[in-house]
């Protein structure tokens, strides 16, 4: 299921390259400085990340909730926030993932720390599928 029409790149990054920066930080690598944007090595709609789950063997087909019905859940969850916080995050997200410029350069981070991983999606898949069977 994806909500809204899945067509807005964002920039996902790999939890595991986010921990090896924390342990940077934690070290006190000087290249971390005051602060430090972290960026994943692809930009992916919800709908390529969809397809891509269909063709590595996940059941199902790809459904989309449209933008408006989003919109209106968005304004549900409102009144939903003391009943069920995590829906009213969830519908809130939904709505910036699919409107909100959500690209970004990682390539000056990148370069800065060329020594730390840079996880691609079908590398998770990748890792995922060998847990999973092994």
């Amino acid at each position: 299921m994806v909500l809204g029409p899945g067509r807005n790149p964002i920039n996902f990054v790999s939890a595991n390259d986010v921990a090896a920066f924390v342990g940077l930080a934690l070290s006190a690598d000087p290249r971390i400085g005051a602060a430090v944007s972290v960026a994943g090595p692809e930009e992916l709609t919800f709908t390529e990340i969809a397809k891509r789950l269909l063709a590595a063997g996940d059941n199902g087909r790809i459904r989309h909730v449209p933008l408006p019905a989003l919109r209106a859940l968005r304004a549900m969850s409102l009144l939903a926030r003391p009943v069920n916080p995590a829906f009213a995050r969830q519908a809130q997200a939904a709505v910036v993932m699919n409107t909100v410029d959500m690209t970004f350069d990682g390539l000056p981070t990148r370069a800065r720390f060329a020594d730390v991983p840079s996880t691609t999606l079908a590398q998770v898949m990748e890792a995922r599928s060998a847990s999973h069977s092994g």
